[in-house]
């Protein structure tokens, strides 16, 4: 039961994040497209109509760039894309520093409130709301053991420093361009900020770079959700001969126990427990992918994705589910209670809001 409930989480968390990073290149690439291409002059040729299509556009790069990424069974091809995303996320914070410094007059909406305490200090309208925004960004690590998996035998004596260090640059790249363009746009600031800039080369460019930034990083979530998708509908079947088996979610060997290998050696390949054989998992990838996609196309805006998926399943994986698996092995503590009452709140009360919203 526990497996399942964390393979229930971490499926609906990673699915709720393929969802967000479609939208994102929605709401940005045929903007981008549009300006780079015809800027501001008028023209009614149907290259344009088409450009300015977003369900098009979106389709044609899930289409061409992401699908073929995801028919990968595992991180390590993907590795080589590491430092470029690194360096697209380095360049937008430094583009958006650059426009809080340069363009004070950038705000799409006069400023409501000029001193301190109404930029720091007050909560405004929409808090409850815009919980699940927040707690997403602290759930990303939950896939890490399956990064983990990937790497080679000599990479992984480096996997703590890694990780220390890759974390603290996440943390200082999202500030930085979270404090700057709300010090741009202060209480007018959304989830999709960049809509909220003023049409520009540089705009434009941060525009595009994290619309290839996420294109990029759509198959890392995807991944984990196709073999989470295995694991429950075949790896939890093992019968009372498996018992011995060690925890699936764990395992980095991959290996299936023999009796269990015989069972599903039709839909499995030989010797994994998570990987299916070629024209199933071209199947699996397809429909998943255009599951996605239809959701994405039908979202109404990024916000109301980010808060369900972070208020539904993200306080599961980073509070509510610690704390319960804390107070299986080591019994109630004051830390554990504090995260499973906090953490159920957030979940109950930002997902009812986010429910509201959409």
């Amino acid at each position: 039961m526990g497996i399942l409930v964390v393979i229930l989480s971490k499926g609906l968390n990673s699915f709720g994040s393929m969802v967000a990073y479609i939208v994102i290149v929605r709401d940005n690439a045929s903007d981008v497209l549009t300006y780079f291409f015809y800027g501001d002059s008028v023209n009614t040729s149907m290259i344009r109509s088409l450009l300015e299509n977003r369900d098009i556009v979106t389709t044609f790069f899930s289409l061409t760039v992401m699908l073929p990424l995801c028919m990968l069974r595992d991180f390590t091809p993907l590795e080589r894309f590491s430092v470029f995303k690194i360096s697209v996320l380095i360049l937008i914070a430094a583009i958006v520093v650059f426009l809080y410094a340069t363009s004070k007059g950038n705000q799409p909406q006069q400023e409501q409130g000029n001193d301190f305490a109404d930029h720091w200090i007050t909560v405004h309208d929409g808090i409850l709301q815009s919980l699940g925004t927040f707690v997403f960004a602290f759930a990303a690590c939950h896939t890490i053991h399956l990064v983990f998996q990937s790497l080679k035998p000599s990479q992984r004596k480096y996997f703590a420093r890694t990780t220390s260090l890759g974390t603290t640059l996440s943390a200082i790249l999202s500030m930085s361009i979270g404090f700057f363009a709300y010090m741009t746009f202060w209480d007018q600031s959304t989830s999709s900020m960049f809509s909220l800039y003023k049409p520009s080369v540089w705009v434009e460019m941060c525009r595009g770079l994290l619309c290839i930034s996420m294109l990029l990083t759509y198959p890392f979530p995807f991944l984990t959700t196709r073999e989470l998708l295995v694991l429950s509908c075949v790896g939890r079947h093992y019968g009372k001969e498996d018992d011995d088996r060690t925890d699936p979610m764990l395992d980095s060997s991959h290996q299936f126990p023999q009796q269990s290998q015989e069972r599903y050696s039709g839909i499995l390949l030989r010797g994994s427990d998570r990987q299916l054989k070629l024209r199933y998992h071209i199947g699996l990838t397809v429909t998943l992918w255009m599951v996605t996609v239809v959701f994405a196309l039908k979202a109404s805006n990024l916000g109301s994705v980010l808060n369900l998926t972070g208020c539904a399943t993200g306080t599961a994986i980073s509070y509510v589910l610690p704390a319960l698996f804390s107070y299986k092995s080591r019994g109630h503590t004051l830390l554990g209670t504090l995260l499973l009452t906090v953490g159920g709140l957030v979940g109950v009360i930002g997902t009812f809001y986010s429910f509201l919203a959409l």
